[in-house]
C-alpha cells in the first residue's frame, strides 16, 4: 500500500460521506463541534465544506472518518451537512444531522458563575462588576420571552445563584480584599 493510499483511507463504495454523530449535540456560534462518519474527506485530499442550515462552516481538520468544524455565527439550530467536491451535480452530500444551536439572550452582563434557572424557566444572572464596585442591578431575570428585567439592586459583586428545593432564591457575594 503506497503512502497516498493510507493517506487517502478506506472509501464508501457509493463515494458519499455518511454522518454517524456529532458531538456536542448543542453548540455555540463560533465553537467547535466534531462530526463522525465515513467518507467525509472528499478524494485528492481536498478539504471538504460543512454547512449549518444555508450558512457554511469552517473545517478545521479532517479525516475520512471524522472531522472538526467551527460553527459560523448566524447559524440556527437545524441540519448539518458534510459536501465532499463540492455539493453540485458531480458533488456529494452526506445525509443530514441534527444540531441545536444556542441564541444570545442577553448582552451587557458580567456573570461570575453559571446562571440559576427557575421552575417557570427563568433564568437569573449576575451583574457582579469589578471588584469592590456597586452597581446599580446586582442580579438580572430574564424571562421566556428573553426580556431582561432588574431582579436585585444594592448587591455589591453578586457571584453565584441558585435555588433549593423549597423554590427559594439564594445569592452570594465576593467579599471585598482585606475583609474577614
Amino acid at each position: 500500500m503506497s503512502i497516498s493510499d493510507r493517506l487517502l483511507g478506506k472509501k464508501n463504495a457509493n463515494g458519499k460521506p455518511h454522518i454517524e454523530a456529532v458531538a456536542p449535540s448543542f453548540a455555540l456560534p463560533g465553537g467547535e463541534v466534531r462530526i463522525m462518519g465515513k467518507s467525509l474527506r472528499p478524494s485528492e485530499l481536498r478539504r471538504p465544506s460543512v454547512r449549518f442550515g444555508e450558512i457554511e462552516g469552517s473545517v478545521l481538520i479532517s479525516s475520512d472518518d471524522f472531522l472538526v468544524a467551527r460553527v459560523p455565527e448566524g447559524a440556527a439550530s437545524g441540519p448539518v451537512i458534510v459536501s465532499t467536491n463540492g455539493a453540485g451535480a458531480n458533488g456529494n452530500v452526506s445525509n443530514a444531522h441534527p444540531i441545536k444551536v444556542a441564541v444570545p439572550v442577553a448582552d451587557n452582563l458580567h456573570p461570575v458563575t453559571n446562571p440559576a434557572l427557575d421552575r417557570e424557566g427563568n433564568l437569573y444572572v449576575t451583574f457582579s462588576g469589578s471588584r469592590g464596585q456597586k452597581t446599580p442591578v446586582s442580579i438580572f431575570k430574564i424571562d421566556t420571552n428573553y426580556v431582561v428585567t432588574p431582579f436585585l439592586s444594592d448587591m455589591m459583586n453578586a457571584t453565584s445563584i441558585a435555588f433549593d428545593r423549597h423554590k427559594t432564591f439564594w445569592p452570594s457575594r465576593r467579599r471585598a480584599s482585606g475583609t474577614g
